[in-house]
């Protein structure tokens, strides 16, 4: 119960950016955080919690590409869709869903971040976007149950760098939680990720 109350929302952090896998490119990735109001301990007492994350993307067809991750307590999945490219920019949506069960009830969030990805140097990526969400929270009484809306606003910044295959990263993510009345979330995580495939020099970046 009392793992049940620190990880009992889902995950705040952003892992990937805008450049889609190529068609038949699988992506591996774990990642850690820190996350201050994510749940109902942390924005009572303001004191960050951890987050780990194991995720697989893999490429579909051109410019779209799927992703699943685990992380304690929930998963979590999303397509991803670039719509453009433009001046050394790729734009993307990533519309996802997520969520997680409890004995006394469960949580459920819909997300549909919209995302920039450029170049900044020889292997390195910076992303930055818009993060939209909607947390519904249910909670079982008796033989009935409750749940709540919340929603939430927020951004990203992420810095990606690449080693070959391997692809290291950090991200900063900020969640206004107007519906709540309270200060912004904030997740601060490191990701590792191990590229395998047909996948083009684009792609590599």
């Amino acid at each position: 119960m009392i793992v049940g109350l620190f990880f009992a929302c889902t995950t705040l952090s952003t892992l990937d950016g805008a450049t889609t896998l190529d068609p038949g490119v699988v992506q591996v990735a774990a990642a850690g955080s820190l996350q201050v109001g994510s749940n109902s301990v942390s924005s009572a007492t303001w004191i960050p919690v951890p987050q780990a994350d194991l995720a697989m993307r893999v490429g579909l067809r051109p410019n779209t590409d799927l992703g699943v991750r685990l992380y304690l307590g929930g998963v979590q999945a999303d397509l991803r869709y670039r719509f453009l490219q433009t001046q050394g920019w790729d734009l993307a949506v990533a519309p996802g869903v997520g969520g997680l069960a409890l004995p006394i009830g469960g949580v459920l969030d819909v997300r549909a971040p919209l995302r920039a990805e450029r170049g900044i140097g020889q292997g390195h990526r910076l992303s930055l976007g818009l993060t939209p969400m909607g947390r519904t929270t249910f909670v079982a009484l008796g033989t009935g149950s409750t749940g709540h809306l919340e929603l939430y606003l927020g951004g990203f910044v992420r810095a990606q760098w690449a080693l070959g295959p391997v692809f290291l990263g950090t991200s900063l993510d900020l969640m206004g939680q107007s519906s709540r009345g309270l200060p912004p979330a904030m997740s601060l995580g490191v990701d590792l990720a191990l590229r395998k495939g047909p996948y083009t020099r684009r792609g590599k970046k």
